[in-house]
């Protein structure tokens, strides 16, 4: 429900012209979070803890999701 209602309300903001380079950014923008997050995680994860009890959490993290 979030992607397409904020993908209108990108295309209401943008100015007719520049609303391709404005849906590109928030896409763009939208794909480096969820890879970014997952490298910071894994790497959090990596820090705090043993390796076999990370691969155990993200290995549970991915399943849930």
């Amino acid at each position: 429900i979030l992607v397409p209602s904020m993908s209108s309300w990108v295309a209401d903001v943008a100015p007719p012209d520049k609303r391709g380079a404005y849906m590109g950014l928030y896409t763009m923008a939208f794909s480096f979070a969820l890879v970014l997050g997952e490298v910071l995680g894994h790497g959090y994860a990596a820090s705090t803890s043993s390796e076999r009890r990370c691969r155990s959490q993200i290995t549970a993290f991915n399943t849930a999701a």
